[in-house]
Parts: C-alpha cells; structure tokens; sequence
C-alpha cells in the first residue's frame, strides 16, 4: 500500500458556492474514510484556495476515481486537480512499521530502535510532537 496526496486547487468563491455540494461531499469521503482508504482530508486556510486529501491505497486509480467523482471537482469547484505518490517516512498510521523497523536487518531479525531524541518542551518544539513522549498531548 502506499500513500497518496490529492491536492485541489479551488475557485476563487469556493467557499461560498461549497455549501450546496458539502454533504455529497462529505459522505463520499466518510465512505472511503470507512474503506481505509482516505486518512486525512481538509482545504488549507487564509487563503481557502487549496485542499489536501490523503489516501492509503494500491495504486493512484482509486486515489483518481475519487477525485473524478467528487461532487466539488464535477460541479466545478475545483479548478485543477492532482495526485502524487507521498513517500512518508515517519508518522503515527499504525498499520505499517516505523521506518527504522522497515530498514531492519534480516540477518540478525532485531529491529534498530530510534536514532532520535526528545528535546524538552519549548515554544518551537513542543513535547507532544515528539515520538518519545508518546503523543501525550494529543
């Protein structure tokens, strides 16, 4: 499986002409939410003129069918639309190791804990971004 980004680039009154379309939607992202295919979905902010959605899939042709099929890109919302191959390398998705458990050795079979560690809680960095405080704030 691999992750992908789909990324819209929206119309200039994007906000004010979603709202006839938002539950169709919507709907179409819970159903491929409870597929296990869409991660995380949302338009950035100030300015709304883009949206990121991102997909866990076999390949980009469902990542695409979405986007074919969304009621924003069809009714014309979206101004452009593309999908990229989003080579993630650390995170907190639960259903694929850690990037170091993936390089482990096969030889020896022991997975290389983590060649990081948590600076202390500061404005710039703060403690629940960090692996080693377990997402405690989050």
């Amino acid at each position: 499986m691999n992750y992908y980004a789909l990324i819209y680039e929206t119309v200039d009154d994007y906000v004010a002409r979603r709202a006839e379309f938002r539950e169709m939607h919507l709907r179409m992202a819970r159903e491929a939410r409870e597929r296990g295919e869409l991660l995380l979905a949302g338009a950035f902010d100030d300015p709304v003129d883009r949206a990121l959605l991102v997909f866990r899939a076999a390949d980009k042709s469902k990542v695409e069918e979405f986007a074919r099929n969304d009621p924003y890109v069809v009714n014309g919302l979206v101004r452009k639309w593309e999908v990229r191959c989003w080579k993630v390398v650390d995170g907190n998705d639960q259903r694929s190791p850690p990037w170091w458990q993936q390089a482990q050795s096969s030889a020896t079979g022991r997975r290389a804990p983590p060649k990081r560690s948590c600076p202390t809680t500061s404005s710039t960095f703060p403690r629940r971004f960090c692996r080693n405080a377990a997402f405690l704030a989050i």
